[in-house]
């Protein structure tokens, strides 16, 4: 109904004029809800785009390409006939090529002793380990592998105090576990061993057993 007067013409005006401010509001605040989820979800989805991309191209994760690093084995342990009953080490320098998102090529040059460095009882050598690798992704994106590893290796020492010298080829193995730390840090943990064919000079040749842990620390 309409009220003639001029208070009521005022009344009803006023009235009307507060729903339509009411009204507007309302529908700008849910549109400016909507940008901002809109938003959010874009730059979501943006940031799970580039961290895609960045596992794809690092060999650590999904990639192909070179890895360097440095490794440490240490414990080692040579058990068997004959074997020495001192505690081993290796250290050297780590090479990784990844074809893909399962296999890599691995190979490592480096130090192998046995015993305290100096006593004349302690002896040491190149080493050197070409073989494969098989890492299986157990997080998103390929940060966290389990690895599985197998190869020849081969490392001649010498005595420090008679300078007699020794062979030995191994068949090595190892299990483990590997973090990646953005896109191309890699530090890796292995359970590392396997059958060690000692041929000593002027000595009859003999199988042992290496037992031992690994450390790498890695870039790619």
């Amino acid at each position: 109904s309409f009220s003639f007067g001029s208070s009521g013409v005022s009344a009803s005006a006023s009235s009307s004029s507060s729903w339509d401010e009411e009204r507007s509001s309302t529908a700008d605040s849910s549109s400016s809800t909507e940008s901002t989820e809109s938003t959010f979800d874009y730059e979501r989805f943006a940031a799970q785009e580039k961290l895609a991309d960045a596992a794809e191209a690092s060999p650590l994760r999904n990639g192909t390409g070179v890895v360097l690093g440095a490794f440490l084995h240490i414990p080692r342990v040579f058990v068997g006939e004959r074997a020495r009953d001192q505690l081993g080490y290796g250290v050297g320098l780590a090479l990784r090529y990844s074809t893909g998102r399962t296999l890599s090529v691995i190979g490592e040059v480096g130090y192998a002793g046995i015993g305290e460095s100096g006593a004349p009882s302690s002896q040491g050598g190149p080493l050197v380990l070409g073989g494969i690798e098989l890492r299986f992704p157990i997080s998103r994106f390929a940060g966290d592998h389990i690895l599985l590893r197998g190869g020849l290796g081969y490392e001649h020492h010498t005595v420090s105090g008679t300078r007699a010298t020794n062979d030995n080829i191994l068949g090595r193995f190892g299990i483990g576990y590997r973090h990646v730390f953005g896109p191309s840090v890699g530090l890796e943990i292995l359970a590392d061993g396997g059958p060690a064919y000692v041929i000593p000079e002027g000595g009859e040749d003999r199988l042992n057993f290496l037992l031992g842990g690994s450390v790498a620390f890695l870039v790619g």
